[in-house]
């Protein structure tokens, strides 16, 4: 970060580098991600069953999920 001090680089752009490759590195890039996220993770917890089988069909649109990887879920 010093190096780029010196080369005239000012701290805010800098900053704004480092954001950006935060951003890049840890961000959920797509909407297929988030739903892959989204399903990995929802539970049904006091739900009746099919208050929670709605859930899950709605979270697999958009999932790029199809059959076998989607019955792992």
């Amino acid at each position: 970060m010093l190096d780029k001090l010196a080369k005239g680089k000012s701290e805010i752009e800098i900053a704004e580098d480092l954001f950006t490759k935060i951003r890049n590195e840890f961000e959920e890039t797509t909407k297929a991600e988030r739903k892959v996220k989204q399903l990995r993770t929802i539970e049904q917890g006091e739900r009746l069953c099919n208050e929670y089988v709605q859930e899950f069909k709605k979270v697999t649109r958009g999932s790029s999920y199809k059959r076998k990887p989607l019955i792992k879920e």
